[in-house]
């Protein structure tokens, strides 16, 4: 049974921090005109909605912060008095020299699962498990190690932006993603890095008469990541500092390092982005999913926040929860026609065919034209084990797979044929072959009789849209050129 999903006291105190600044939500304007490096040309670039009082703090500066939205990002700039800033030329400078922090978050909730370790027979947590197979005291410090991990997890949802004229740095999800490595395997660091911020915002800034004044624009791919394809609000508190003294700021501190709370910003016109062009769907009815937003509004990957079921993990193991990546493709049939995957879609002018069959990102597949609007799919050989967990009888044994799908534009998807190869023992062998036309697929297997090597064939022959089996035969020679390399890695054909 799924554990509850739980979203934590932490997340709860943010939002009400986030609230709690007295300003009501505000919707901000499109930007058509505004162009990179432009220092506001635009006209009545200094009014309307949007714009954010600075508060003085430690040297007295004032002025307000305006936000826009363009067609490639999140506009920032500011107006301020206080005197001429003395800005950092480097990141090193910035301990010492005035440059500006904005902070950014797309959502407020962080949905996580209750702490807890899988196996092949389902979720275990410290509390249903104590004095099984495991001493208390041991359960007890991995999930207080657990808890330390989810700390700094939670600030891989957001942007801490460190700017001055030049120079550029993200502070807060690389501080946290340092943190959390810190707690985890090979395996679940790499699922942790592709949290890491991307992109490098720039920030450009003069002097006006008695103010002073800059702009940057934060790409689309240097926001944070995001739990909706319409991205229609984000949360946004700036500051400007000298050194680590924090001198104006949108979000006046009660304690010294406390996170800033944030106003909500609601984009005039929420910036939509797909799940390949096949337009997958993102979230499910009982799991939040997420996304970092790309510049091209094209995504190929998602996550959500899991705990992972590995074999034969009968002790509190690993981190709770880890990324849980989906990686997304798509690949040209014709001009106006593609596949995608994993879950496997065929595009065919205005019209998208869905399936039930998964086909990974690192499943080779090849296209045969049929005529007619037709085409045949082949998805493999893949190697993957006979169980996802490994676990059972043969459950790591190697399977090769191949599957062949008929794609009609008119009639969508049909799956022609799956074969499945199972090497039980080092000595077993197979292979599947294609005729040049793909209209016929031979199945072979290696038997070994009497310390002799003996090859059978099966052979399936396309009739309409299914291969039927149409021959076979015994003792015949072996496939070549061999099809399957039982060498290859692995792929995530599950």
């Amino acid at each position: 049974m799924p554990l509850p999903r739980i979203v934590p006291i932490l997340v709860n105190l943010i939002l009400w921090a986030a609230l709690s600044n007295g300003l009501a939500a505000q919707s901000i304007p499109f930007e058509g005109r505004y162009q990179t490096g432009g220092l506001i040309p635009f006209a009545n670039g200094w009014a309307g909605a949007g714009g954010l009082a600075l508060s003085p703090t430690a040297s007295g500066r004032t002025g307000t912060v305006y936000v826009r939205e363009t067609s490639e990002g999140i506009l920032i700039f500011a107006r301020f008095s206080g005197g001429t800033p003395a800005w950092a030329r480097s990141a090193l400078e910035m301990e010492s020299r005035d440059h500006v922090d904005i902070w950014l978050r797309t959502s407020l909730n962080v949905d996580l699962p209750g702490i807890a370790w899988g196996n092949q027979f389902g979720f275990q947590t410290c509390e249903a498990y104590e004095g099984a197979r495991i001493k208390a005291a041991d359960c007890a410090e991995w999930r207080a190690r657990q808890l330390d991990y989810r700390k700094p997890l939670h600030h891989l949802f957001w942007r801490q932006w460190r700017m001055a004229p030049g120079v550029s740095t993200e502070q807060l999800a690389t501080d946290a993603l340092a943190q959390t490595s810190r707690y985890a395997t090979n395996h679940e660091r790499e699922a942790l890095r592709r949290l890491r911020p991307r992109s490098t915002p720039i920030l450009s800034a003069a002097e006006g008469v008695d103010f002073s004044y800059f702009e940057t624009l934060i790409p689309w791919d240097a926001l944070p990541p995001t739990d909706r394809l319409s991205l229609d609000r984000i949360y946004v508190a700036m500051d400007i500092l000298h050194g680590k003294t924090i001198t104006a700021t949108t979000s006046p501190r009660k304690v010294p390092g406390e996170l800033p709370a944030l106003t909500e910003l609601h984009l005039s016109q929420p910036h939509i982005s797909r799940l390949t062009s096949c337009g997958y769907e993102l979230s499910s009815n009982t799991q939040q999913h997420w996304y970092l937003p790309s510049v091209t509004s094209t995504v190929f990957a998602s996550f959500s926040l899991e705990n992972e079921m590995v074999g034969y993990r009968y002790e509190p193991e690993g981190l709770s929860p880890v990324p849980m990546w989906t990686s997304y493709f798509e690949k040209s049939v014709t001009n106006t026609e593609l596949i995608c995957g994993p879950k496997l879609r065929y595009s065919a002018g205005d019209k998208i065919f869905s399936s039930d069959s998964l086909i990974s990102a690192d499943t080779p597949t090849s296209l045969q034209a049929l005529g007619g609007g037709r085409h045949l799919l082949k998805a493999g050989p893949s190697l993957h084990t006979l169980s996802k967990l490994g676990s059972g009888p043969c459950g790591s044994c190697t399977v090769a797979t191949v599957f062949m799908y008929v794609l009609d534009s008119i009639k969508g998807i049909t799956e022609a044929i799956s074969e499945s190869l199972v090497k039980e023992t080092e000595e077993m062998d197979g292979d599947v072959q294609l005729s040049p036309d793909w209209k016929t697929l031979s199945v072979y297997r290696a038997k070994f009789r009497q310390q002799a090597i003996i090859w059978t064939v099966d052979q399936f022959c396309l009739v309409e849209d299914k291969y039927q089996r149409c021959g076979s035969g015994a003792s015949v020679p072996p496939p070549a050129p061999r099809q399957i390399d039982w060498r290859l890695p692995m792929t995530s054909a599950h």
